[in-house]
């Protein structure tokens, strides 16, 4: 019955140490208006290792959930915006990042010269 308790208790603790939390936040453009469909992906370090990846969904807000504690990269990619990137030394507890902002890239296109013969 002793190693019972013992084991129980041991169990117990295990389970404590173990919580995991969540990571979230939201994706918005420079006139404040939501990005739907950025890919958000969620980086292990030291090694990159990717560890989830989503979409944002029709509100520009993304959630990782279950995901123990440590360093991490929040990689933020939209077809014509600038990648973004944001580290966070996560704690277990959940996390709420700040509304991420991100800017148009600037494309010039070269002139073009049309002529006929």
């Amino acid at each position: 019955m002793k190693t019972l308790y013992t084991f129980l208790l041991l169990l117990t603790c295990k389970i404590a140490f173990a919580q995991n939390g969540s990571i979230s936040g939201k994706i918005t453009d420079t006139k404040q208006q939501p990005l739907v469909g950025a890919s958000v992906s969620l980086l292990r370090l030291p090694d990159s290792v990717k560890t989830g990846g989503q979409a944002t969904d029709e509100n520009g807000r993304y959630q990782f959930k279950n995901i123990s504690k440590g360093k991490y990269i929040v990689k933020i990619v939209m077809i014509s915006f600038i990648i973004n990137y944001k580290e966070i030394d996560f704690t277990g507890t959940d996390l709420k990042l700040p509304d991420v902002i991100l800017a148009e890239k600037k494309t010039t296109l070269k002139e073009v010269t049309i002529s006929s013969t």
